[in-house]
């Protein structure tokens, strides 16, 4: 189950829906509609490895791309 306080519904009222897309991180969820003309987010603090994202949409179609682990080494010089 997921901590994310009292937000656990995101709705709005969308007349049509061309695309959406969904990015998640380790702790933050971001989904796009119609190339970011409704955006929802949030964090949240996952107990478990599985993510489970419902829609009703009646015809969808899915591609799923997971994101590489990304490591920043740099140096500061003073």
């Amino acid at each position: 189950m997921s901590k994310s306080g009292d937000r656990k519904l995101r709705q709005a009222p969308i007349d049509d829906v061309r695309n959406i897309r969904i990015l998640v991180d380790t702790s933050v969820l971001e989904i796009f509609v119609n190339d970011g003309c409704y955006v929802f987010g949030t964090r949240f603090f996952e107990e478990s490895d599985e993510l489970v994202i419902r829609h009703d949409l009646k015809a969808a179609s899915q591609t799923w791309y997971p994101m590489d682990e990304v490591t920043v080494n740099y140096l500061v010089t003073r």
